[in-house]
């Protein structure tokens, strides 16, 4: 599926998975993606939509990358708009969760 620019801003929850393997509860914080293609909140940075689902992060002078997905919130009852990226230079993965529901 492709997604516009207008689909991704919102209030996320944010989990900054590093480069654990371990089996333990990490606790996420919200952040907000913006309109103008800012992170805003205890993250900040840029992020970019590009080819309809690419995901495009640039988090604390680091790039990651992977995509944008809506996928249903079991909690929420709703389809809501998430991302997983992943920093190829660190190893780092952080994913988000939208609060928000999408149609």
């Amino acid at each position: 599926m492709e997604y516009v620019s207008g689909d991704v801003p919102g209030i996320y929850k944010f989990i900054n998975h590093g480069r654990d393997i371990y089996g333990g509860m990490i606790e996420s914080v919200e952040i907000e993606l913006k309109k103008d293609g800012s992170i805003r909140g205890p993250v900040r940075g840029t992020w970019k939509l590009e080819e309809g689902y690419k995901a495009v992060m640039e988090i604390d002078g680091d790039i990651y990358n992977g995509l944008f997905l809506k996928q249903w919130d079991e909690d929420g009852k709703k389809n809501v708009m998430t991302f997983s990226v992943l920093c190829g230079k660190t190893g780092v993965s952080v994913w988000g969760s939208g609060l928000s529901a999408m149609e």
